[in-house]
């Protein structure tokens, strides 16, 4: 079992725990990172960038 730190003190995580960071949705960051991190081609590391920029892109209206 993963051990969390928790109140001042180390422990072991409940499946309970262990679950729910199972289920999170990696974010776009964490996405990318672990694309990259398997790319093997310079047009895969684009690739991720790319994903990494669509999924992270804030729209600014016309004044």
């Amino acid at each position: 079992m993963p051990i969390m730190y928790d109140s001042g003190i180390y422990r072991e995580m409940t499946a309970e725990e262990l679950a729910e960071l199972d289920s999170a949705t990696p974010d776009a960051l964490t996405e990318m990172v672990a694309e990259m991190s398997t790319a093997t081609t310079i047009a895969q590391m684009r690739s991720a960038a790319k994903n990494f920029l669509e999924k992270t892109e804030v729209s600014v209206g016309a004044n």
